[in-house]
């Protein structure tokens, strides 16, 4: 029998979870969907290994290849620091890049069909992705290559499944997009060449895991994928022919050695009630009867922790007085101000809450830290900020879904812990339990070891040997992270003030089911804390509160497709060149009442929520330097004056509808340092422009403060995207090398004044 790279045999047949009996009691489970065996299952860990196993599968590929994305790169190279021929490719005659790969795959298997479902993301997605506009022609090049994006959902929901299977013979699974930014090799170094995108950036450390499985399981999940194809297209898909014996061909990649031999493993999913489907809440089902059934330890590696079901709980098993001990490891925050506002803050509120009830030694909760060996911290305090540690430093973000208790039950997949991924996405976990097999129980405490010790930077062996010296997870991780190197920090990072004071309700961010308009509307119209009961038939006034929602909902969703239309479409962006539109509205500008038209114009458009930026750069578009700073200042402070007398008139109670909590948070804070306040609100990309100026006007900052804040705050950006703006414009209506070197200066200049704003901004927010 084998043996795989933690020294664990891999589990044989005398599990008894995969005797007949047992597979037929779990499936009658709530949370598990479907309970099949696989002849061979592992754990990959991070992009090196599940890449490289991906590409090794898909050459074997006979009839079907199909891929589940919720981001995907054509041009993400599945091999790294490797040498390739003048055609991109390695010394085995494939290329190493994804879709070069599939074209070469389909030219090779006359019999081949590839198909992909990516999520039709939503546009704040899309300007991420690898191309904006027209992503099937990306995908086009074979007539058997069949691309499509799958936007059928409800609003906020995301296709999140991350699946490839091959031939329905093999399937991977787990939390890896095929995309940027996710490749990492299991040292996790601070600055890694083999990182390198497509576009040429570099990312950053990144911890992840992806199962995949053969036999029954992968069958059962190919059995998954054609549904979500026939969702997507409506054509229904007959599973491939089964290979003939003597013809048969092992998809299974040789550099993986199986850590589970003939194992049953529980697939569990979550999907959104939508198109008269009904919902699927396994993934939540079976996660609670994970953790209500731990006894001595639980491990968790999650993107995020907001969800209220699973912290309750965690947080009623740390009360229980020989309840199991917990590690929990997470990123140290997510990108962006509006993520850690949105997901970051429901996190602070939950751990909290597991805090307060845990006993001294039953909670750890920590980020892992890549460093360089020689580099011990250097002073560096845990909990400052990443722009303040050294550069020898960096996050390793953890973007795993894993669980692990009791080394008897091992989860990997999509789902977050996080309340849309227990009901409003679309997930796919898979679960291998040891229950009384000796041999398997090693193989996941193994698996725990490893993934522990792999962050802290050093070998599971001596994880292992430490955990069973000390007899506790929290107490063997506290006496080894304090070391060079790699390393597990205490997570004590906090959202900054502002930013929860601004965050949005977090039934509408992170819902954990499809929005029902009545209560977006009541959210909006009555107080937050009162969550609407569900309308009754005989309740006209709740019918008619949600025919005003669907309404109000329907135009705003037709409005934003029509634009997303629009503007990617490439006819019409081929129509439009910016020489010339710049040419005729500079045309306009030089007319006599052109300023004071634009001045009217920003104050208008302040009402309607427009981004601010938007316009402070498009005036700098449309006039010469001075008069657009004279244009930007009128018009912005004009447009931060109305809206605040618009919120002084409205009141407190009727702005607070829209602002929720944020109300009484900054009144405090206005009432200390009115001013400054504003000014570092002028930089924090939480809150839109006009939502900010109707708060300021329903709390009770003097006026006079205000207008000096938004002036201190917004005169730094008014003067940088001014002067970006006529650059911009010179070198649209003349692109020679002078006009494009001063635009690199000017857009460099002012990329470097926007981050100290926001600096300066977010040291205010903290305070």
């Amino acid at each position: 029998m084998s043996v795989d790279s933690d020294g664990q045999k891999p589990v044989g047949e005398d599990s008894p979870l995969t005797s007949p009996d047992a597979l037929s009691v779990a499936r009658k489970a709530s949370g598990v969907w479907r309970l099949e065996r696989a002849d061979r299952c592992a754990i990959l860990f991070n992009g090196e290994a599940y890449y490289a196993a991906l590409r090794e599968s898909i050459k074997t590929a006979q009839q079907s290849i199909f891929i589940l994305a919720w981001e995907l790169h054509s041009k993400i190279p599945l091999l790294r620091d490797v040498p390739l021929d003048s055609e991109g490719r390695a010394e085995d005659g494939w290329p190493v890049t994804l879709r070069s790969l599939l074209l070469e795959a389909l030219e090779r298997n006359p019999e081949l069909e590839v198909r992909v479902v990516l999520w039709r993301a939503a546009v704040l997605f899309r300007l991420e992705r690898e191309v904006s506009f027209n992503l099937p022609s990306v995908w086009s090049g074979h007539p058997r290559l069949r691309f499509v994006e799958d936007g059928d959902l409800p609003t906020l929901a995301s296709h999140h499944q991350k699946v490839v299977t091959i031939d329905d013979r093999l399937a991977f699974a787990g939390g890896l997009d095929i995309t940027g930014s996710r490749w990492d090799s299991a040292e996790h170094r601070v600055s890694d060449s083999r990182r390198t995108n497509p576009d040429g950036s570099e990312g950053g450390p990144w911890f992840d895991l992806q199962a995949v499985v053969d036999g029954d399981a992968a069958r059962a999940i190919a059995e998954l994928v054609r549904t979500r194809w026939s969702w997507a297209t409506g054509e229904t898909l007959d599973p491939p022919d089964p290979f003939p014996p003597d013809g048969a061909s092992d998809s299974w990649p040789p550099s993986v050695t199986p850590q589970f031999r003939n194992q049953a493993v529980a697939l569990s999913r979550t999907e959104h009630p939508h198109a008269g489907r009904e919902a699927v809440r396994e993934v939540e089902a079976s996660f609670v009867e994970a953790l209500e059934n731990a006894r001595n330890w639980i491990l968790i590696a999650q993107q995020y922790c907001t969800s209220e079901t699973i912290g309750n709980v965690l947080e009623r098993r740390l009360a229980e007085e020989d309840g199991p001990e917990m590690v929990l490891i997470m990123p140290h925050g997510s990108d962006g101000p509006t993520q850690q506002a949105v997901m970051d803050t429901g996190r602070d509120s939950l751990l909290d809450r597991l805090r307060a009830v845990a006993p001294p030694g039953r909670l750890g909760v920590y980020w892992p830290l890549a460093r360089d060996k020689d580099n011990d911290g250097g002073g560096t305090s845990p909990a400052a900020s990443f722009k303040d540690r050294s550069t020898e430093e960096k996050p390793i973000y953890v973007h795993a879904k894993a669980l692990i208790v009791d080394g008897t039950l091992l989860r990997v997949g999509s789902a977050n812990l996080a309340n849309r991924s227990m009901g409003l996405d679309t997930e796919l976990d898979l679960t291998v339990e040891a229950r009384d097999s000796s041999e398997s129980r090693r193989t996941i405490t193994g698996l725990a070891h490893r993934l522990c010790g792999e962050l802290l930077g050093m070998e599971s062996t001596h994880l292992k040997r430490e955990v069973d010296r000390q007899g506790s997870w929290v107490a063997a991780i506290e006496a080894l992270r304090d070391k060079p190197g790699n390393t597990l920090m205490p997570l004590t990072h906090r959202v900054p003030a502002l930013y929860a004071d601004l965050a949005p309700d977090p039934r509408l961010t992170d819902p954990d089911r499809p929005l029902d308009p009545d209560l977006v509307a009541a959210l909006l119209v009555v107080d937050r804390d009162e969550v609407p009961p569900p309308p009754g038939p005989d309740d006209l006034k709740s019918r008619r509160l949600g025919r005003r929602a669907w309404l109000a909902l329907g135009g705003g969703v037709a409005l934003l497709t029509a634009l997303a239309m629009v503007w990617t479409n490439p006819d019409v962006l081929a129509w439009i060149k910016p020489n010339h539109l710049v040419s005729l509205a500079g045309d306009w500008a030089r007319g006599p009442f052109a300023p004071l038209l634009a001045i009217l114009t920003i104050i208008l458009l302040g009402l309607t929520g427009f981004p601010v930026l938007v316009i402070i750069l498009t005036v700098g578009l449309l006039f010469d330097t001075w008069l657009a700073l004279v244009i930007n200042v009128v018009g912005v402070n004009a447009s931060a004056a109305l809206l605040f007398t618009l919120g002084t008139v409205l009141g407190r109670d009727a702005v607070e509808r829209f602002g929720g909590r944020a109300i009484p948070a900054l009144s405090k804070r206005l009432a200390k340092q009115g001013a400054a306040t504003v000014a570092a609100l002028r930089n924090l990309p939480i809150a839109p422009f006009t939502l900010v100026n109707l708060i300021c006007g329903a709390t009770h900052i003097r006026f006079r403060d205000y207008m000096l804040g938004t002036f201190l705050g917004m005169g730094p950006g008014i003067v940088a995207l001014s002067v970006l703006g006529d650059h911009l414009a010179n070198s649209l209506k003349d692109p020679d090398l002078a006009t494009l070197a001063g635009l690199a200066g000017v857009a460099l200049v002012t990329a470097g004044v926007a981050h100290l704003l926001q600096r300066w901004a977010e040291k205010r927010s903290e305070a």
